[in-house]
């Protein structure tokens, strides 16, 4: 994002109030700009089990403010003479005018779903369901809607749980009844889950019953919030929302909204980027075994610069056998296999890191940094720069 050459300054630090439910990883972002484009006054305000209702208000006034609600509406956040920044409200809070009007982050939660069958389907599961997050939010209900129109595209109808509201249903009587579910369900089976949160809350179900994860279940969360994704074992695989740059971008409007440069009442839009993949859902059901030897191959070894021939040698099996085969159990070629692989990889270096574009080709198994720029060209329809360019502040 751009600023303004001449901007309006400041006559005097001003106070900025975070009023999150929970601890976020997009603070992260928004004392990274704090750094970048202080000072600021920050106050993080809220009850960490869930509410931004149970707090005591500064004496001092806001001189802007990033919100996200929890449980409850708080009148006192609704002056209109304070610049505010909304993230992600639902349906319940946009009844109010004074939300409705204030600048909002709105999540394309559509396409996390589209995301997440798309990665399913590449893994050939034989079955596919979703897991929905335990209160009722239509960010949920457009994630399994967006997910479970994907796979009717392929043919698939696929299971829902959906569970009671935990709000006034301990969670000891819902795990029992999740339970129940997981050991009627066919597997194996790929279960998507409204957010890492539910996808945690499926696998230690899932264990308590001795059902393997992801042997028979697949486990597949949102948000990748990494403390959350590592510390359980197997680990969880998670779309990533990037939610530091969030929070980069919530400071960034929130600044400019301070400043006079931008009026409220914009709407802005984010989505999701990629699958990281962990030990949930690492396993691929390819029914052909010579095509699962040869996809595993490539997977372990896509890093290097190996070509269709190091496949053919490794399953001995003509080339003519094998794209048949290929063809026939994942509809595209053995060299497309292992260009998809190699600018998963990449575009995730692209974002993540500032590495030269030649460390990148080594990397991801090329020996030439412009022919690997042709292939992204071509793959991406942009150039590697300008795709890095439009994630400044991963």
């Amino acid at each position: 994002m751009e600023f303004p050459r001449n901007r309006k300054p400041y006559s005097r630090i001003p106070q900025v109030s975070l009023y999150f439910p929970y601890l976020s990883n997009c603070f992260y972002g928004i004392f990274r700009y704090e750094q970048l484009h202080g000072p600021w006054n920050i106050s993080l305000m809220g009850d960490i089990q869930g509410d931004c209702g149970q707090m005591d208000f500064p004496k001092q006034q806001d001189s802007g403010r990033i919100i996200r609600f929890g449980k409850n509406i708080v009148p006192e956040l609704f002056q209109a003479d304070v610049p505010a920044v909304v993230t992600d409200p639902l349906e319940e809070h946009l009844q109010f005018p004074q939300v409705a009007r204030m600048t909002r982050f709105v999540f394309d939660s559509k396409a996390v779903g589209k995301m997440a069958a798309e990665y399913f389907l590449q893994k050939r599961f034989p079955h596919y369901g979703y897991v929905g997050f335990f209160c009722k939010a239509n960010w949920s209900d457009w994630r399994r809607d967006s997910y479970l129109a994907r796979l009717r595209e392929e043919g698939i109808d696929g299971l829902v749980y959906q569970p009671l509201n935990i709000r006034n249903h301990p969670w000891s009587k819902e795990q029992k009844r999740m339970a129940l579910w997981l050991k009627s369900i066919p597997k194996p089976i790929a279960l998507f889950a409204a957010n890492d949160y539910c996808g945690i809350q499926v696998m230690d179900t899932c264990q308590q019953c001795g059902i393997d994860v992801p042997e028979e279940v697949a486990v597949l969360g949102v948000d990748n919030h990494e403390i959350l994704c590592q510390c359980h074992h197997p680990t969880l695989s998670s779309i990533q929302t990037f939610p530091k740059e969030q929070g980069f971008r919530y400071a960034t409007i929130l600044d400019r909204l301070m400043r006079g440069e931008e009026r409220m009442g914009k709407i802005y839009t984010y989505g999701p980027t990629e699958v990281v993949s962990r030990q949930s859902t690492q396993c691929t059901w390819i029914e052909d075994k010579l095509v699962a030897r040869a996809v595993e191959f490539i997977r372990i070894n896509f890093g290097m610069p190996i070509g269709v021939p190091d496949v053919l040698k490794f399953t001995n099996v003509s080339r003519r056998t094998l794209e048949v085969r290929f063809q026939k159990e994942l509809g595209h070629s053995i060299l497309q296999e292992i260009t998809r692989l190699r600018m998963e990889k990449l575009s995730r270096l692209l974002r993540e890191t500032s590495l030269p574009l030649r460390e990148l080709a080594s990397l991801c198994g090329y020996w030439d940094d412009t022919y690997m720029g042709k292939v992204f060209q071509k793959y991406f329809a942009c150039s590697m720069t300008q795709y890095r360019k439009k994630y400044p502040h991963s």
